[in-house]
């Protein structure tokens, strides 16, 4: 039997707290926010460091966060309410919904509204977010969709997963134009509002000052003044903003069941559609959701990452307990801290949790800032061999992709000539050097950059992908 609320308040307040607030000092992390659910009920909620760095303004339970691809359970949700009224088929080609849906390819007319929601539609994904051109009427979304006209199907529909934010702002598209209202205002009147999340919402203009959490980029994580993961064609995939209290809602009213749907949807949202090997938090894939395990029970989840926000909502339906987690960067240890959480909320796991290596991106940023490149590369090779770092290329991507994603890549130039002095034989050095000159319209180096990534590593489908794009100009 899992610990009641109290007891797990009592264990987030000894245990996972002081361990958040580690977390935030090795990681360089400006601010984060964590909440529990036990028992059906909010058991513990705390907010640590800051919403912006230029403000300095505290984070708590009720900061809203913009939460990446933890939109997509949201859409998932309303779909499956107008499945329910009979408004939607499920495994009916999406060009019932949408006449104007088109694919290069042959599979147009094969491609279902349930192939969509879990991700096995074989359709492209977003290759540009343009994020720093944000689209705000209320014809971005169609607009969107109608662009993936020119894009290839890369498989047959139905068969194995590839993640694809393609095909939630496709879904996304059928529900506005079934509901007859704009995305947004659906999801707001069907979902948010039902959940007791009336705060949130998948415009960020919605959001009070407040309560705004600010995206960091780079190292040291700074706030980029005009800087924003927002463009309404991408609102069903990634635009939702909330906070920990207002998501642990959200949780409850799907762990309670029939409010939102009805319980055997829920189940069936629940249920594994087809296996992923990404890990044992997440091996599978449901409708919308992730399917995994922690420590013999069944874990309901979603994480997402946008430039400077990191975020995860985790459910365990046998205990209706969940776990939350939201941050404003994207150099967070989300899955040591998920284990950390959800070790909480069972009453197991060691008394004291351990803080992952500092990445070494935190101390050589430090010294880029102050003393340049040629100290930085010399900041590395002393730590380098120090197990109390980890000098891995996962952190230098960590630290850089976001800027280079919202077309901000000059402020990370120097920590990208860092790392591919002292990582010459990594291919994400190279891939996010080539992404970088990409976005600087530099397609001619692009490719140089980026055919070097591919021949350190055959198999790394973003350079190639990257590299196809710089060659059709």
């Amino acid at each position: 039997m899992a610990p009641d609320g109290q007891v797990v308040s009592a264990g987030a307040q000894h245990r996972l707290w002081p361990f958040v607030e580690r977390v935030l000092r090795a990681f360089d992390v400006p601010g984060i926010a964590v909440g529990l659910v036990a028992d059906g009920e909010l058991a513990a909620a705390r907010g640590f460091g800051v919403r912006d760095r230029t403000t300095s303004e505290p984070v708590t339970e009720d900061s809203m966060f913009h939460l990446a691809s933890v939109s997509k359970p949201f859409v998932a949700v309303a779909m499956l309410q107008l499945a329910e009224r009979g408004q939607v088929d499920l495994d009916a080609p999406v060009l019932t919904y949408l006449p104007y849906f088109r694919v290069l390819g042959g599979h147009t007319e094969a491609i279902t509204v349930r192939h969509l929601l879990t991700h096995t539609a074989g359709i492209p994904d977003v290759e540009d977010y343009r994020w720093h051109e944000p689209e705000h009427d209320d014809g971005a979304l169609e607009r969107f969709v109608r662009s993936v006209a020119a894009s290839t199907s890369e498989r047959a529909p139905g068969g194995e997963v590839h993640y694809c934010n393609t095909g939630y702002e496709i879904a996304g598209d059928i529900i506005a134009k079934v509901g007859g209202r704009s995305f947004e205002d659906h999801l707001k009147t069907r979902v948010l509002i039902p959940a007791g999340m009336t705060g949130s919402t998948f415009v960020p203009r919605e959001v009070p000052g407040r309560f705004a959490t600010a995206p960091h980029l780079g190292v040291p994580a700074a706030v980029l003044p005009g800087v924003y993961p927002y463009h309404r064609g991408h609102a069903p995939s990634s635009t939702l903003h909330s906070s920990v209290v207002e998501l642990s809602r959200f949780a409850i009213t799907l762990l309670d069941g029939d409010s939102l749907i009805s319980r055997l949807t829920r189940d069936r949202m629940w249920q594994r559609h087809a296996p992923v090997e990404w890990s044992d938090l997440a091996d599978g894939v449901g409708t919308g959701w992730f399917l995994g395990g922690y420590r013999g029970r069944v874990l309901v989840g979603h994480e997402g990452e946008d430039p400077g926000f990191t975020a995860y909502l985790g459910l365990v339906p046998e205990l209706r307990g969940a776990v939350v987690l939201l941050a404003n960067s994207n150099s967070v240890p989300l899955a040591t801290l998920t284990r950390a959480a959800l070790d909480v909320l069972l009453g197991e796991g060691a008394d004291e949790f351990e803080v992952p290596a500092t990445p070494i991106t935190v101390p050589v940023g430090a010294v880029l800032a102050e003393h340049g490149v040629s100290a930085a590369i010399a900041e590395y090779r002393r730590l380098a061999e120090d197990p109390a770092f980890d000098a891995s290329p996962d952190v230098f991507m960590d630290a850089v992709w976001g800027a280079i994603e919202v077309y901000r890549s000059d402020v990370i130039r120097p920590l990208l000539e860092v790392w591919t002095t002292v990582q010459p034989d990594s291919s994400g050095a190279w891939e996010a050097t080539g992404w970088a000159d990409l976005h600087e319209g530099d397609a001619e180096t692009a490719i140089v950059q980026l055919r070097r990534a591919v021949a350190l590593d055959p198999d790394a489908e973003d350079a190639a992908r990257l590299m196809r794009r710089a060659e059709r100009g």
